[in-house]
């Protein structure tokens, strides 16, 4: 689970427990986002994780590390997203 916390910028990431649902937080959580993030979404991959920052005006993207769950900037985040962006979503492309 990812969770955008907008107070202090950060993403915070943690298991889920299959039978209890119980929460875990993962080793090297949270991890650092821009300013004032807004929403957050996970590609249908499951590979990526991106997070709209409303004040620094961009998006961090982060790779899912595939063994736990731990996000893994990706190389070039931030990416300038325009002014004062809020929402994303991601849609898997058919070749």
């Amino acid at each position: 689970m990812y969770v955008a916390n907008c107070v202090d910028s950060t993403v915070w990431t943690y298991t889920i427990d299959a039978k209890t649902g119980a929460l875990g937080q993962l080793t090297g959580s949270p991890v650092d986002a821009g300013l004032l993030l807004y929403s957050i979404t996970v590609t249908p991959s499951g590979k990526f994780v991106y997070v709209a920052n409303i004040n620094s005006n961009d998006i961090s993207a982060y790779a899912i590390n595939s063994s736990n769950g731990a996000l893994i900037p990706v190389t070039g985040s931030p990416f300038t997203a325009g002014t004062c962006p809020i929402a994303i979503t991601t849609t898997k492309m058919s070749h």
